[in-house]
This record gives structure tokens, sequence and C-alpha cells, in this order.
């Protein structure tokens, strides 16, 4: 048996993904090649792939729970996310990570 209990939130993935962030724009600041840009950028795109994947694991239906609608509304809008963000070009993470 565990002594904690399971995380209830997707915390760390939240601290990875800001973490991710900064270190993008911080990057930007120094002028860093065009080749560390894009992998970093593609750091920024795993760290929310990430985030999402571990939100849907916290949505599982476990024995006993229900299976309302508003849970699977969640679950399908979390798997758009996560194509939308898995198709998105680097100019458009980019931009949102500029927004921030």
């Amino acid at each position: 048996m565990p002594i904690f209990p399971p995380r209830s939130t997707s915390i760390r993935k939240e601290e990875i993904l800001d973490a991710r962030i900064f270190d993008l724009q911080r990057s930007v600041e120094k002028n860093c090649s065009t080749e560390t840009f894009h992998r970093k950028i593609e750091k920024v795109r795993q760290a929310k792939l990430n985030l999402i994947k571990a939100q849907l694991h916290l949505l599982q239906i476990y024995r006993g729970e229900d299976n309302s609608q508003a849970r699977k509304r969640q679950v399908i809008e979390l798997k758009l996310e996560a194509f939308s963000w898995s198709r998105k070009s680097i100019e458009k993470i980019w931009d949102l990570v500029k927004e921030d």
C-alpha cells in the first residue's frame, strides 16, 4: 500500500509545461539558433500533450463511479485538444506562447 494517496490533479505536468514555456521565452531573449528554437517548441508541444494525457487519466471511470454526460463531454474535448495540439505548426504554438 502506498504511503501517499494518489494525486487528484495534474499539478506536476502543469509545472513542467510552465517551465518549458519559460525556457522557450528565455531562449528567444538570448537569440538562440532556429534549430534550438524549434526543439524547444517541440518540448512545449510534448509537455502540453502530456498534460492533456494526465487530465484524461484523471477522468477515467473507476468502479462505482457515475458515467455522466459531463464526464464524457470532457473526455471528448480533451481528446480533440490533444489532436489539435499534435497538428499545430511551430508558428501557431509560438503565437500561443507569446499570448501568455
